[in-house]
């Protein structure tokens, strides 16, 4: 389960479907006047408060210094309108409908954090959004001589070449974005 793409393939399809079902299940209501001011007033209001969000994300580098991609922007805007729209079914409406509301509460979040997730190609797998690798762990050599298990860690019969500094250093480096095009901040090394 934990290697389900959430980038590329079914999964986020399913899940926009799913939040584009419940948007309008939530939208479409008898169209009174008071209806159509409520929703209208909703989604503004969600829209809003998604973008000044991304906005004082930008303001405040709590990001770094590159500014949000403007995809997140509109990713960050449509899922508040859409939560808030959810929000606004919560009162004066049947039980049917505060339980849609809540489920797209839901739903809304879930095709949001995949959308700005897609954007950055981050965490390819549900997996990796939550920190779990899926990947079989790497087996690492614990002597220099790997025929002869009794020869100790590698850390303590480990000679450095000729070469080698005494001292090592940190620091940063560009890598360059030659295939993914992406402008990446310096590693850190």
């Amino acid at each position: 389960m934990w290697s389900i793409p959430i980038i590329d393939g079914p999964v986020p399809w399913i899940v926009y479907g799913l939040a584009v079902a419940f948007f309008l299940v939530l939208l479409i209501r008898r169209p009174t006047g008071r209806w159509v001011l409520t929703a209208l007033l909703a989604l503004l209001a969600g829209a809003l408060v998604g973008l000044g969000v991304g906005l004082l994300i930008d303001a405040t580098d709590a990001f770094g210094s590159d500014p949000l991609p403007t995809p997140v922007l509109w990713w960050a805007a449509v899922t508040f309108a859409a939560i808030s729209l959810a929000v606004a079914n919560l009162w004066s409406s049947p039980l049917w409908r505060k339980i849609v509301a809540i489920a797209g509460i839901v739903v809304f979040t879930i095709a949001g954090t995949i959308g700005i997730n897609a954007v950055y190609g981050l965490n390819p797998t549900l997996g990796s959004l939550f920190g779990i690798s899926g990947d079989e762990p790497i087996v690492v050599p614990t002597s220099t001589a790997s025929a002869d298990p009794d020869a100790g860690p590698l850390y303590a019969t480990f000679t450095p070449p000729a070469d080698m500094p005494a001292k090592g250093q940190q620091g940063t480096q560009v890598i360059p974005a030659t295939t993914s095009g992406f402008d990446a901040r310096p590693a850190g090394i």
